[in-house]
């Protein structure tokens, strides 16, 4: 017999299969009902949590970025002491999960686009790591009187995303980039 699950615990285990079914199969695959089918519930299920395969892709993309910046803000809190330790949490947590999900999360970014109100997707995405990069690395500018201004925060987004990028694609030494990176950002933040 299944055990039955309360709704927020369905909820993560259909997101949980729908990840999965993205990684595998890609986002061509994921439906309301294949993510039913494989998760082995009935698709009133699928339906009742996201009402339209639309809704399914923004909760998993929402999901991803919600992840990182959790992790993130731990690790902050048990890593960091100063602005240069938060800067190589900050980008260390964001190169190791494009590392793991790059591929699905970009997958799911591009399944989203397909859809008129998220043509604008990127924006959001740069808006979210903007507001993420604040509330990291604020707390250690404030501590000397600094302010972490909207355009250091586009600097610090766009440095860790195209690292990211290069990253996938290069074979030169990860850590002594990532390094440098760190490096310049510490600059723009100084």
């Amino acid at each position: 017999m299944k055990s039955r699950f309360k709704k927020e615990e369905r909820y993560t285990q259909l997101l949980d299969v729908a990840f999965e079914m993205v990684k595998e199969q890609g986002t061509d695959a994921l439906t309301l009902i294949s993510l039913a089918k494989k998760a082995g519930v009935t698709k009133p299920i699928t339906y009742n949590h996201f009402s339209t395969r639309q809704m399914l892709l923004y909760s998993l993309f929402r999901r991803c970025d919600n992840e990182l910046s959790s992790q993130m803000n731990n690790l902050i809190k048990t890593q960091s002491n100063n602005l240069r330790s938060a800067i190589a949490v900050y980008i260390s947590s964001y190169i190791n999960c494009l590392e793991t999900n790059g591929k699905v999360y970009d997958d799911i970014v591009s399944a989203l686009k397909a859809y008129p109100e998220y043509s604008g997707i990127e924006s959001d995405i740069r808006d979210y790591f903007c507001e993420v990069i604040k509330k990291t690395l604020s707390p250690f500018m404030l501590s000397n009187g600094k302010h972490l201004t909207t355009l250091m925060q586009i600097s610090i987004f766009s440095i860790t995303e195209y690292l990211g990028a290069f990253l996938q694609e290069t074979t030169e030494n990860k850590h002594v980039l990532i390094d440098e990176a760190i490096e310049i950002i510490f600059k723009i933040c100084n």
